[in-house]
């Protein structure tokens, strides 16, 4: 198999890149990602965008990268040969989100694909999501490779879910899959999500948030829905967890400078400089946002 990320002759491939059209180099990365797992006996599962069905959104949604869900203690295999051919690592599972879900990798011919390790939301143990949904999910050629694709109710099922955390287009992909889908199979994606016990995603993907409302994570889904300030999430992930070791590692990764997004943020490794800019931000914001709170209580006391 050919380093995707480089012409045969070994050729930088990035004007290959800027050539393609969007949607033709995402449908070629889902297909070498999936060239790639099976070289490295990874199971995956290809989600959203480009490999599920094309009436599951709305005319027009584009995608920007690949997601493919991994089989639990398949991760490091696939990561080691996506790297062997020409994927380099932007952000880890415990860099890229507040969920430590996935990993974002970039190719220069594909662009970006994300490793899902688990689907935020669901309190169900990934292995046993990742096996239900396999189970039942089929090979589709993408690009003439054979790419494992889940259920059309677990494709939808992953669409809701997602919308939950995506304040800008979420409602709308929402709105399309209950405009879209039959009542059965809208009764059947929404038993799927309940079964993997994502209360909290779907009561803010279905716009019934308020029902949620006496729930410890209902602040953390307003959030992810609706948005905030960095100071609203930090509280809304502190009522989430209610441990003292849950709380003292929020505090520290509050703290502590992302390094994977401030080297994104700058588009080059950070200096030490840098990183000390950074502490002294998320330092002055904290008090600034424990400072408003304290009014806002103070007035609601009067």
């Amino acid at each position: 198999m050919s380093a995707p990320g480089t012409d045969g002759d070994g050729r930088d491939a990035t004007l290959a890149q800027r050539s393609l059209p969007r949607d033709v180099r995402l449908r070629l990365g889902h297909a070498a990602v999936q060239m790639v797992a099976d070289e490295a006996g990874a199971d995956v599962l290809h989600l959203k965008g480009h490999s599920v069905d094309s009436d599951l959104y709305a005319a027009g949604r584009m995608s920007s990268d690949v997601d493919v869900m991994v089989r639990p203690g398949h991760e490091q295999r696939l990561i080691e040969h996506l790297e062997r051919h020409g994927w380099q690592t932007e952000t880890t599972f415990a860099s890229g989100s507040v969920f430590h879900h996935a990993m974002t990798m970039r190719n220069e011919r594909f662009g970006h694909v994300d490793l899902h390790r688990l689907f935020p939301g669901l309190t169900t143990p990934p292995a046993e999501v990742f096996e239900a949904v396999f189970a039942q999910s089929g090979r589709r050629e993408i690009c003439a490779i054979g790419s494992q694709i889940p259920s059309r109710r677990d494709q939808a099922t992953f669409i809701l879910l997602h919308s939950a955390r995506d304040g800008s287009r979420g409602p709308r992909d929402a709105k399309h899959l209950r405009a879209v889908l039959s009542a059965e199979e809208w009764q059947a994606v929404v038993a799927r999500a309940e079964s993997w016990g994502a209360g909290g995603a779907l009561a803010a993907a279905m716009g019934e948030l308020e029902s949620w409302r006496d729930r410890p994570d209902y602040e953390f889904w307003r959030y992810m829905s609706q948005g905030g300030t960095r100071w609203d999430l930090f509280t809304a992930r502190w009522k989430a967890r209610p441990t003292v070791r849950a709380r003292a590692r929020l505090v520290g990764s509050a703290l502590i400078p992302n390094m994977d997004h401030l080297a994104m943020g700058l588009g080059r490794r950070p200096t030490a400089m840098d990183v000390a800019r950074e502490l002294a931000r998320r330092v002055r914001d904290t008090v600034r946002g424990l400072f408003r709170a304290l009014q806002q209580r103070s007035r609601r006391e009067r």
